[in-house]
């Protein structure tokens, strides 16, 4: 599936230390044109049909989507409708939530599936000054949309703050009711505050600290936050199935474009390299851009003598394509994070706790869930 980080606008408030745009850009109030829009739509057809991509989903992400109204996003999806017709695209929102106010409601169930994407900080996001305050208010925020009838996903970047607190975030997302927790990988990329980011072993021993309070919970209440990286960790070795950060598909399947349709295939890197090339060149001058040199980067540069040996590969990859992998390159640990995934490749090979986290592992599905029934789901 092509995954298209659709950037309405890089204008944003909230002010996170360790965000990968510059100053500068989320201080920028410019926003996507209607043509742009159309003009990816078409492009993003086209390179769809040429590379046999199944399916095609549209982030609308930023800077902040909800510093503009719901008025444009609902302008936006007929622009794409006009292009790909009803039913050939998905649609999503990623918003940190501060600016939500109940207007935006309606165009979620409309078009989102009633459902929001959103990122949480436990350490660095701070409202005068203090993260507990943000914290307050961003639960208030998320109170809101519930009564609203929505259903939000947080996601979280672990930094060097937040080792060691592993346990109490997944505690922390039970006490909260979020049936799902999305956990990323720091980038250094573009960072002021790199000195922020853990190591890979650090990030490893961040989540086995996630993995173990997951296990713990499904044994004790028989319900635990569905996590993304846990889950494919999961996946990844008893199925060899590459889910999540692992499998290192990005540079083909996902597309970020920039308020003016530039074009580059990492939210990470896209506002620190030249633009591969934009909406309105066309996706021959798209497939012909810096673009090729990222995939041979992922498929073979990227890999390591240590990768070769290693019993991951066929579904890792060798992860993260900007993650420095290994020693070679000043790591304690490996790019797919090796000491996390032989923890729990140990803790499988208990009966018990393979049947139990088998069974945590089964995807969710499409349906949306009542935030009543949160139980019962989490029991699956």
């Amino acid at each position: 599936m092509l995954n298209i980080y659709m950037k309405p606008t890089n204008y944003c408030t909230v002010d996170c230390e360790h965000c990968y745009l510059p100053e500068s850009t989320r201080a920028d109030r410019t926003k996507m044109s209607m043509d742009t829009i159309k003009q990816t739509a078409e492009m993003v057809l086209n390179l769809a049909e040429r590379e046999n991509h199944i399916g095609i989903h549209f982030v609308w992400h930023g800077g902040e989507p909800l510093m503009l109204q719901p008025d444009y996003f609902y302008e936006a999806g007929e622009a794409i409708e006009s292009v790909l017709g009803k039913g050939y695209f998905t649609e999503s929102l990623q918003t940190s939530m501060i600016p939500y106010t109940s207007k935006w409601a309606p165009i979620v169930k409309e078009r989102y599936a009633s459902s929001i994407g959103t990122s949480v900080d436990f350490t660095q996001r701070k409202i005068k000054g203090n993260n507990e305050n943000y914290l307050e208010f961003f639960l208030k925020r998320v109170e809101q949309a519930r009564a609203d009838g929505l259903y939000l996903t947080p996601g979280m970047v672990p930094t060097r703050h937040e080792l060691g607190k592993g346990k109490a975030i997944v505690e922390w997302a039970i006490e909260h009711e979020f049936i799902e927790l999305n956990m990323e990988r720091y980038s250094s990329v573009g960072s002021t505050n790199s000195i922020d980011r853990p190591s890979n072993k650090q990030h490893s021993m961040f989540l086995i600290e996630v993995f173990d309070a997951v296990l713990s919970s499904l044994k004790t209440r028989g319900y635990a936050p569905y996590i993304n990286t846990m889950v494919g960790a999961i996946m990844g070795i008893v199925f060899n199935n590459p889910y999540d950060r692992w499998g290192t598909k990005c540079q083909r399947e996902f597309l970020v474009v920039e308020p003016n349709g530039s074009l580059n295939t990492c939210p990470d890197r896209a506002m620190h390299e030249k633009p591969f090339s934009n909406t309105k060149d066309g996706v021959e001058v798209f497939m012909k851009s810096e673009r090729r040199n990222w995939i041979r980067v992922m498929d073979v540069t990227h890999k390591k003598d240590h990768c070769m040996g290693c019993e991951n590969l066929s579904w890792c990859n060798s992860g993260c394509p900007i993650t420095p992998n290994g020693r070679s390159e000043g790591e304690d640990d490996c790019s797919g994070f090796k000491f996390f995934l032989n923890h729990v490749r140990r803790t499988l090979e208990d009966k018990d706790n393979y049947e139990l986290l088998l069974k945590y592992a089964e995807p969710l599905g499409d349906t949306v869930v009542a935030e009543k029934d949160i139980k019962d789901l989490f029991r699956r």
